[in-house]
């Protein structure tokens, strides 16, 4: 989830006498990542500045890994400066669909 979601919307939930909501005892030690890379300027609805979370059992989630990676540091001599060049090719697949779910519409 982005960090916008995580801190301003479950961060904030809180029960009906403004005390902070606790999560279940089912999933109070799953671990909750954050990313950036995942926007908050979707459209949903009326909503322009929603979010999405995905959630799942990563267990199953296969990283294929067809060539080992590969770096390269070229000196761009005119500049006084150096490029980095990285390749990889490989390839991501599920092994269980249903261990993966997104939730569409998260706004603040």
């Amino acid at each position: 989830m982005a960090p916008r979601t995580r801190y301003s919307g479950f961060g904030g939930l809180k029960d009906t006498s403004n005390q902070p909501l606790n999560a279940p005892r089912e999933v109070e030690g799953v671990p909750i990542l954050e990313t950036s890379g995942v926007p908050i300027n979707d459209t949903h609805g009326t909503a322009v500045n929603a979010s999405k979370i995905v959630l799942g059992d990563f267990t199953q989630l296969l990283l294929g890994v067809r060539s080992q990676l590969r770096i390269e540091v070229q000196p761009i001599v005119d500049r006084h400066q150096l490029a980095i060049v990285c390749w990889l090719r490989g390839d991501v697949g599920v092994a269980q669909p249903k261990s993966f779910a997104q939730i569409t519409g998260v706004t603040p």
